[in-house]
């Protein structure tokens, strides 16, 4: 029976000397020996709590710079695994139903509530779906490290928080943890690797010990790409500090401001453009990596005591390119009389009818007009297929073509 009592974090920061972040050394050596019983069929499924970020047991990253919307991106995916609904999740499907916890070192409670009120009013969700569902605690101000440096021991033990963080999620079946963001959770040099890699075992045993899938928020590095608000997108090394937390990781992803550089060559307006925000795949063990960006928009929501919050929204871009695409062709459109006339006279002359195989023209075009095979064929493709459908020229001539064959013919008729 799930309990709907507070997460107490009180006397957490009591060390327990006898827990090591080192690895634990095998209690025998009972190896799998391969044999003609092994069957690919019987192997269970990848744990995947949201196909493609999160899978149960194991450590993910998001690495933003600040300011970009990770923490609202963090309750969005909270209350996506909470309610199994990926609609809610930008640029994700597949999302199992599981309680979530969500853990925020850097805002108050009334923030956090307000950015969950912003989903919950974007979405049309009431806050009685997510009874003993969605758990959120704000540790502002707290020393909520999972570790605590052990000078006998030469490392990083576990605090009494870490304790009471692993036993509240076994006992409210939390599938999803988020922490955010991690240099909230730990008091250590993040340019150490080995310390790092000291925390990231922590992380590990988190994950291992609650069952959960942990998803850590990271900041990236100050100051890197300069003005290019999109240069540590896909970048597994943008990552703040040394590298051994992205290496123990098995799922990182980048989240990005949409730069003004492609608002500009995807023809966006800027008033949209700055609220628009990329995800990309940094690392991938355990899935393919998505060679295409996810992105969202940060759409403002008016919560119900009056003001505004930031809610991510999917945002097609995909619809973007097919609108720049028929605003190319309605450009084109209107210069076809005059592309026409551009093309005729290079194999028409002073012939009031005649016809000529397409392979010759687009050889005649490429000379003429100084242009590739490609943009020759392509000017080409602008005559009309059929007589009835004929391009009417200024001098009144008529233009057209007909598959004979395995090519075009180009057929052309001035009317006496």
């Amino acid at each position: 029976m799930r309990n709907d009592a507070p997460l107490k974090l009180s006397d957490y920061m009591t060390p327990k000397p006898y827990l090591r972040t080192a690895m634990l050394e095998p209690e025998g050596l009972d190896v799998f020996s391969v044999d003609e019983n092994f069957d690919a069929a019987e192997l269970s499924s990848r744990p995947w709590h949201i196909h493609g970020l999160a899978m149960l047991g194991h450590l993910s990253l998001i690495l933003s710079p600040g300011g970009v919307g990770k923490s609202t991106l963090g309750m969005t995916i909270g209350v996506g695994s909470a309610l199994g609904r990926h609609q809610i999740i930008p640029g994700y499907s597949g999302v199992r139903s599981g309680n979530a916890l969500i853990l925020n070192t850097e805002e108050d409670e009334d923030e956090m509530k307000r950015r969950l009120a912003g989903v919950l009013q974007r979405h049309k969700i009431t806050a009685a779906q997510l009874k003993g569902k969605l758990f959120l605690k704000s540790l502002f101000g707290d020393n909520a490290a999972l570790g605590q440096y052990n000078e006998g021991l030469y490392c990083l033990t576990e605090t009494r928080f870490f304790e009471k963080l692993v036993a509240f999620c076994k006992e409210q079946q939390i599938d999803l943890i988020v922490l955010d963001p991690l240099i909230g959770f730990h008091n250590e040099e993040e340019n150490s690797n080995g310390i790092m890699e000291e925390v990231a075992t922590l992380l590990r045993r988190l994950a291992r010990e609650t069952g959960a899938a942990v998803l850590v928020i990271h900041h990236t590095r100050k100051g890197s790409g300069g003005n290019d608000t999109e240069a540590h997108a896909g970048d597994m090394d943008a990552g703040r500090g040394a590298s051994a937390l992205v290496a123990a990781a098995r799922i990182a992803i980048t989240l990005a401001r949409m730069s003004k550089k492609t608002a500009k060559e995807e023809g966006i307006d800027w008033a949209l453009a700055r609220n628009l925000r990329r995800i990309d795949d940094a690392k991938m063990n355990y899935a393919p990596s998505s060679e295409e960006a996810k992105w969202f928009e940060l759409r403002s929501t008016k919560i119900a005591n009056g003001e505004s919050v930031p809610v991510p929204m999917p945002f097609n871009m995909d619809a973007v390119a097919e609108r720049k695409a028929a605003q190319e062709a309605a450009k084109d459109l209107k210069r076809i009389p005059d592309l026409m006339e551009e093309i005729a006279v290079c194999f028409i002359g002073d012939l009031p009818e005649g016809a000529e195989k397409q392979p010759d023209i687009v050889a005649k075009l490429q000379v003429a007009l100084e242009v590739g095979r490609s943009t020759a064929l392509d000017r080409l493709r602008l005559i009309p297929i059929g007589e009835q459908q004929a391009h009417k020229m200024k001098d009144g001539t008529h233009i057209w073509r007909e598959k004979i064959g395995q090519t075009y013919t180009v057929h052309w008729r001035t009317p006496k």
